[in-house]
């Protein structure tokens, strides 16, 4: 049954735990892949949304520039005025750095390279610097390859980054800033620090963008791949080991500066790593674990219905032997006295009294299987009734006494007991005065009583000297087990004794020991098993104690009957 009830447990409760371990560390691997892939996705949202939003601070910018020049040259075009203009932009908007007017054909117009003095008070051809010249070289390059007359035109001159506009209503001019670099790489860290969220950082590398330990470029030359760049964490740092989760770079003309999405909380795939291998570690575990459980339970099953159906062999044939010989020995006797082969009086008595034992012990043979099958099927009922130890144990000593030819020496009557009586064997009765009062099954509990002294009287000669008296000690006296009172009765011989690792397998079933062997005494194996279940449904306890060549003790706790 125990088996039985262990693989149930394996198949309905581990096993299926050691599955569902294993598809959830599948289904937590799986997660995390589809999360890692939405954060990848998102990351890159976050990048492009980087760029567009720096775009549009630096066309806002622009926008400022065209309305500012555009009311400067509706008033003449003073160029007083363009520098009052270029001084506020740069106060109130500090990516501009410097603001610039370009006419074409005739070149940039505003800021001249003239001393204030020389300065015309119109728009007009004006000398230039050679740095003026090649910037304005490099806007005729920009505005010829824009796609129509009234597109931002934006690029990188020697290393920064120009921003210029058509002013409407002004044929031929165009205003434009210079972008700071300063200025750049705050708004580009403010830009990377809001959208660093969701479980990503957004950090930049590229001419502009360095650490607080990197010196920060002035320049905005495009970074060739091979070569390292700075790389500045928006407004925190990038933890050691952080895996990156997409990378790209600005749009045009920012594409010098290359943004990488860092995976936020370097530790946070670490500690979320090891649930699916530990998932994986547990469920193979545990699927191991009732595998080898599984099979070691169906070995000690076999083994054990293996031994079961040895004990059952062993049982019927025991039992055929017990049956056969009262049965051979009745059929004789009763021969004998039927064909008048005894025709002495007492030799006829005789006969009759052993007709009577056999009779008496072929009932109580076949009364323990019935009451085997009884328990077995757990059918076996008792009646409850207020039961006095003393009466029930003088009861079955008597009984015995009388069935084995034994005399009964009580306490009192023990210093004047005959030789006679001594010659043939004695059962020695200590009942102490008063003995609390049990409840119980008078039939069940004499049966238990009767199984002992019958046993007693099997084993209870000594190997060395088997001629020898029998001497059986039976003893009742008041008892407490664990704080509740009760009564105790022994029963004790003086014979072959119990083997030590026998006394706890005495009371199985079918189980016989080696003195069963050496004293060829025949039986079933039942008897003490049969007493243990009686004593236990009473409430009670059945201990035995040996020592080898000294005889045996058994002992029958029951609890009192409660006032």
């Amino acid at each position: 049954m125990k088996t039985r009830f262990a693989l149930i447990v394996l198949g309905l409760v581990i096993f299926p735990t050691a599955v569902l371990s294993l598809l959830a560390g599948l289904a937590l691997t799986e997660w995390e892949s589809v999360l890692q892939r939405r954060l990848q996705i998102t990351a890159a949202h976050a990048i492009q949304e980087a760029s567009s939003q720096i775009r549009a601070r630096l066309e806002d910018n622009l926008e400022h520039l065209r309305l500012a020049a555009a009311e400067a040259l509706s008033r003449g075009g003073n160029l007083a005025d363009l520098d009052m203009v270029a001084v506020r932009l740069h106060n109130h908007h500090p990516l501009i750095e410097q603001i610039y007017v370009y006419m074409t054909p005739v070149g940039i117009i505003y800021p001249t390279s003239s001393p204030p003095g020389n300065r015309r008070s119109a728009p007009g051809k004006s000398p230039v610097s050679m740095t003026e010249e090649r910037l304005a070289q490099r806007i005729q390059q920009a505005l010829a390859q824009r796609p129509s007359l009234t597109d931002t035109i934006s690029f990188v001159h020697e290393d920064r980054l120009y921003w210029f506009t058509y002013l409407r209503n002004r044929q031929g001019l165009y205003a434009g800033f210079r972008v700071s670099p300063e200025a750049f790489d705050r708004l580009l860290t403010q830009t990377l620090a809001l959208l660093s969220a969701g479980g990503f950082i957004l950090s930049a590398a590229g001419p502009t963008a360095g650490t607080e330990d990197i010196r920060i470029s002035d320049s905005f030359s495009p970074v060739p791949p091979s070569s390292p760049s700075p790389t500045r964490p928006s407004s925190r740092r990038v933890p050691t080991g952080s895996s990156v989760l997409a990378r790209g770079r600005l749009r045009d003309p920012l594409g010098f500066v290359e943004v990488t999405a860092f995976l936020d909380e370097a530790d946070a795939p670490t500690h979320a790593s090891p649930f699916p291998r530990r998932l994986y570690a547990w469920g193979i575990l545990l699927a191991t674990g009732c595998v080898v459980t599984g099979t070691i339970l169906m070995v000690r099953s076999a083994a054990s219905e293996i031994r079961r159906a040895r004990e059952r062999s062993d049982f019927v044939t025991s039992v055929s032997h017990d049956l056969r010989t009262p049965v051979a020995s009745l059929k004789m006797l009763a021969e004998s006295l039927h064909l008048g082969h005894v025709q002495d009086r007492g030799k006829q008595q005789q006969f009759l009294a052993t007709l009577v034992r056999e009779c008496d012990g072929l009932a109580d043979t076949i009364e323990r299987l019935l009451y085997f099958v009884r328990q077995d099927q757990g059918a076996a009922t008792y009646a409850r009734e207020r039961l006095d130890p003393g009466v029930l144990v003088r009861s079955a000593v008597d009984t015995m006494a009388a069935r084995l030819d034994l005399t009964v020496q009580r306490a009192e009557e023990q210093a004047d007991a005959a030789p006679a009586d001594a010659a043939r064997g004695a059962i020695r009765l200590t009942l102490a005065d008063p003995l609390p009062q049990v409840c119980g099954d008078w039939g069940a509990l004499t049966r238990v009583l009767t199984n002992l002294l019958d046993n007693a009287a099997k084993y209870g000669r000594s190997a060395e000297n088997p001629s020898a008296p029998l001497r059986i000690h039976v003893e009742a006296h008041p008892s407490c087990r664990r704080g509740r009172p009760g009564v105790a009765i022994v029963v004790e011989d003086h014979g072959i004794g119990i083997e030590k690792r026998e006394v706890r397998l005495i009371f199985r079933r079918f189980y016989r020991g080696r003195a069963s062997t050496l004293c060829r005494v025949s039986g079933a194996g039942l008897g003490l098993a049969l007493c243990r279940d009686i004593v236990r449904a009473h409430g009670g306890r059945i201990l035995a104690s040996s020592q080898p060549g000294r005889g045996s003790r058994f002992t029958v706790w029951l609890p009192a009957l409660r006032s």
